[in-house]
């Protein structure tokens, strides 16, 4: 049965991520569907419930760089991307071998930090997920969980109603080579290159 929640709610959101359960909630950018990263059958669920035979991974959040690091991400991974960890900003790093399953086999994942708010303090509780934003391929990002029912409706176990999101812009995607950064999307925040 599906259940509807309020971010106030994170002990219990945290129960139900933690025992293997898709969600969707508003992110430090979007509504985005959820699972525990270092959960395989969740992350499994959510791309077929996403966009399944797809092979476009979705990103980690995390509350803070020893999050990442504890999930297996190398330091010095970390560490070059660390001055652009900021908020709305996801950078593609180097993701070993063992959470290749959150990637399709490749070799880099997306990951952001979310520095404060409701979804940092459900972070601290949780862990970092895996996300993806909460539409179908190619339509528009939903702003409001209402539309996100109808939408998934019961392929999701939870919804984590914040209201209506104005900006409603995806986080921005970089990656680094040889100390150069590449925009792969544009987003929420400005990069200067």
């Amino acid at each position: 049965m599906m259940r509807l929640l309020k971010l106030s709610n994170s002990s219990e959101i945290t129960l139900l991520i933690r025992s293997g359960q898709l969600g969707i909630l508003p992110t430090d950018t979007v509504y985005g569907i959820a699972a525990m990263a270092n959960s395989k059958d969740s992350v499994e669920r959510l791309y077929m419930t996403k966009r399944p035979g797809q092979e476009k991974p979705g990103t980690i959040i995390a509350a803070n760089i020893s999050q990442l690091i504890e999930l297996g991400f190398s330091k010095s991974a970390i560490n070059e991307a660390k001055q652009y960890l900021k908020p709305g900003i996801s950078v593609i790093i180097e993701s070993p071998y063992e959470l290749r399953y959150m990637n399709f086999d490749k070799d880099s994942q997306a990951v952001r930090i979310v520095p404060k708010g409701d979804i940092y303090e459900l972070l601290l509780e949780s862990g970092p997920l895996l996300t993806t934003s909460a539409n179908l391929p190619g339509h528009r990002i939903i702003d409001n969980i209402d539309d996100a029912i109808k939408i998934f409706g019961n392929s999701i176990d939870f919804y984590v109603d914040g209201g209506v999101i104005k900006k409603n812009l995806p986080s921005t995607i970089i990656s680094i080579n040889n100390n150069k950064v590449e925009i792969i999307r544009q987003g929420s925040a400005k990069i200067k290159q």
